[in-house]
């Protein structure tokens, strides 16, 4: 649950940073709470007071993959992508022991659409070549 808590907080912090809490960010957001049973009310005291993000450095590789995953999700999701949310994305991708590479990887692949378990398995792999420990 303490994962899930700190993946939100920084989805959150995202959505945020450009000063508009878009409607399409809040359906991702609300996605991922869903996945790791947040409910909605908890998820509404995240939305005002998010948690500190800590400890991104600490996670299993899959768990940073899918919090980089998600973070360039939710940059995309509302169609406008704003100078603080792509330096944002790139400062996060940083702090899960991502280089640069990885985030200019990945990139082009994530869609709002949801991509299939294989696609999603491949760009895993690929992107450990990215990844630094």
């Amino acid at each position: 649950m303490e994962n899930i808590r700190t993946q939100l907080s920084l989805l959150i912090t995202l959505a945020n940073s450009d000063g508009e809490f878009h409607e399409r960010e809040r359906q991702v957001i609300e996605r991922v709470a869903r996945s790791g049973d947040i409910s909605q009310e908890e998820l509404e005291l995240l939305i005002k007071q998010p948690d500190p993000i800590e400890g991104l450095d600490k996670m299993p590789y899959d768990d940073r993959f899918d919090y980089l995953y998600n973070v360039i999700l939710l940059m995309k999701a509302d169609s406008v992508i704003q100078d603080s949310e792509l330096l944002f994305c790139q400062k996060i991708a940083n702090s899960l022991g991502f280089q640069l590479a990885a985030f200019m990887e990945l990139y082009p692949h994530v869609h709002i659409n949801m991509k299939s378990p294989e696609e999603l398995r491949m760009m895993r792999k690929k992107l450990q070549d990215y990844h630094v420990d």
